[in-house]
Order: structure tokens, then sequence, then C-alpha cells
């Protein structure tokens, strides 16, 4: 499949992974903060949360845009917050200070979501798609789509090499030698949500210092 022609493999286990950002949850946003918050940014735009829908963040890090999410979407809407890493939801958790009933936090694997199907309008995740191993990627879609009503909308931030860059090259070196620390390794994300028919509605790439990065907004149907 076109989409996932030269992506790397991710060797580690998702309990690894798991037991990593437990462990940098509490500095995680000195140390990638910073360069993630401008795509954020622009992915929460993409997102467009309205008052009384319902919308799902997988990987919700330390919950700066569960954060934005929850409060967007008032008393009306429920907003439901995944992570594999129990440290991560307790740093949204403070963020979110119990002000908002409306959020349902959950530590879970997004290749088996404990939801239901079709129930929610929205679907948003920022630099955690490239964290699954390349055979993962369609099961977490698939799972993106069960649980998205028909119409839903998805929008997904990742590092991206659909543009060949040096600094591209000079990261996946630095993912290579360390990968508990660059974890994230490019991927061409419009590619692949085609590959797993969803519709394409925008594709911006940015940049990073150097590296590309994708945000990608697409639809159920």
């Amino acid at each position: 499949m076109p989409g996932f022609k030269e992506i790397k493999r991710v060797n580690r286990t998702h309990v690894q992974a798991q037991i990593n950002y437990d462990k940098i949850s509490s500095i995680y946003d000195l140390i990638e903060g910073f360069w993630e918050k401008k795509f954020r940014k622009i992915g929460l735009q993409k997102l467009n949360p309205v008052s009384g829908q319902r919308i799902l963040q997988i990987g919700v890090g330390t919950g700066h845009d569960q954060f934005v999410i929850s409060k967007t979407i008032g008393s009306q809407g429920i907003a439901v917050g995944a992570d594999i890493s129990l440290k991560m939801l307790l740093q949204t958790k403070s963020k979110l200070r119990k002000i908002y009933p409306n959020t349902i936090l959950s530590k879970c694997d997004a290749l088996c979501l404990p939801l239901k199907n079709h129930i929610f309008d929205s679907l948003y995740m920022s630099f955690v798609l490239e964290l699954f191993d390349t055979p993962e990627i369609p099961v977490v879609l698939n799972e993106c789509k069960r649980v998205l009503k028909t119409d839903g909308r998805i929008v997904i931030i990742t590092l991206s090499n659909a543009k060949e860059t040096i600094m591209e090259k000079v990261y996946l070196w630095g993912h290579e030698k360390l990968p508990s620390l660059l974890d994230c390794r490019p991927i061409n994300t419009t590619a692949i949500l085609l590959d797993n028919k969803f519709q394409v509605q925008e594709s911006q790439i940015m940049s990073m210092a150097g590296i590309p990065v994708e945000i990608v907004t697409a639809s159920n149907s």
C-alpha cells in the first residue's frame, strides 16, 4: 500500500511505551511541549470543537488539548481522553482540576478502544499515530472508524515522510540510535488515511526545525 512505503518499524512493546511515558510524564512539556505547541494549536483549529459535541482524543499526553476540547464542548458535550500511560492521564486530570464533569479519562490501548460503535462526532490525535508499529496503524484507524459516527471527522498531526528533507534523515538516524527519546518516526498520514478508506478533506505540511509535520483532516465517509 502506498501509504506504508518505507515506513520504519517500531520495535518496542506497548508495555515498554507505557513505562517510558510514565517515566517522562512530569517533564514531557519541557522536552516536547515547546516543539509541538504550534502544531497542536492549528490541529485544534481544524478540529473546530463546538458546544454539545462528543469528541475522543487518543493520546491525551499532559492534557493541554484535552483542556481546550473539554472547555469548548461545554456541559452538553462529552469528551473522552484516552492514553496508555496512567501518569499522563494524571497530568491531564490535574489540568482539568475536576471542573469539567463532561470529561472521561480512560487508560487504554488504541488497538482496542473500550468504546461503543459510532458515538463520536470527531476524533483527534496529535503526534500519536506514528508511535504505532506499521502493521498496527490500520488496526488503530479501524478502531477510529468504528467509534466515529458515519459522518464523523478525524484530525491527525504526525511527523511526515511525505516530503523528504535533510533534517528528516537526521531525525531518523536519532530515532534509530535513541528510540526511547525520539520515539516518533515520520509516516505519510494522508496516504495512509486514503488507504484506510477515509475521505481526506485537507492536508497541510509544515516544518518542525526542518522536519515535515503533516496535519490532516478527514471524514469517516
